[in-house]
């Protein structure tokens, strides 16, 4: 069974980062987005069918990974979906340094389940990347 990767920034309250500023680095360094379109076998577009994508991920080999990169607002929608039919096998969060307390909320998309921290990482300029692999229930 392939995994499916969900990859995105938040701010410390929880919020998806307005400031176009603020998702530079993320989207054009080699440490942020770049590095996992690297190890992404399939992209999960804005209008993917989750009907597929649960058939798919049941039927392809367990070193695939279905990944959807999270770099808009309006990508937002995307975690929502995967979410509710209880996809993700792993986030892939960076979090940025700043306090928002307003936007999208992304807590609001994820489903109740329970992660385990498989690695971090923090970088200069005070953002952390941190991988959750869902727990085995």
């Amino acid at each position: 069974m392939a995994k499916v990767q969900i990859v995105f920034a938040m701010t410390i309250d929880g919020y998806f980062p307005d400031d176009d500023r603020l998702m530079e680095w993320i989207r054009e360094d080699r440490n942020g987005f770049l590095l996992w379109k690297q190890h992404g076998t399939f992209s999960i577009a804005p209008d993917y069918p989750m009907v597929d994508l649960i058939c798919f991920k049941d039927t392809t080999s367990s070193d695939s990974i279905f990944q959807a990169i999270i770099s808009e607002r309006e990508d937002t929608e995307i975690l929502r979906r995967l979410s509710v039919y209880h996809l993700p096998d792993e986030i892939v969060i960076y979090m940025l340094p700043v306090i928002s307390g307003h936007g999208i909320r992304i807590s609001d998309f994820l489903d109740s389940c329970s992660w385990n921290l498989h690695s971090s990482k923090s970088f200069r300029n005070g953002i952390c990347r941190l991988i959750y692999r869902k727990t085995l229930q």
